[in-house]
């Protein structure tokens, strides 16, 4: 790898070696909460969640305040929430993910 800085001062260039190791597992892989899909986005009066794992979520605005939860739930109602932008949080056995979601 070489790095190659320049200011009005001249030129520096740095060279070192260096290996990187890649491993890949031949176990079965768990899936995750990031193996999920929400749609429509924007949302209008439903949202769809497609997860094979059993899950919870949340749904937050934009100070952080929860205004939705629920578990295992395919299809969910935002008739009660207000438009404007959400984080939606899903939560798949020790593993976090989120996602902006937009509600028309």
């Amino acid at each position: 790898m070489t790095l190659e800085t320049r200011n009005e001062f001249g030129v520096n260039t740095i060279t070192r070696e260096a290996y990187i190791t890649v491993s890949v597992p031949t176990d079965i892989i768990p899936t995750s909460a990031r193996d999920y899909r929400v749609y429509p986005n924007p949302a209008g009066e439903m949202i769809f969640i497609d997860c094979e794992n059993d899950f919870s979520f949340r749904l937050l605005d934009l100070n952080g305040e929860t205004v939705l939860t629920g578990n295992n739930e395919r299809q969910i109602s935002l008739s009660e929430i207000k438009s404007g932008f959400y984080i939606f949080e899903m939560i798949a056995g020790d593993v976090v993910s989120r996602q902006k979601l937009l509600k028309k």
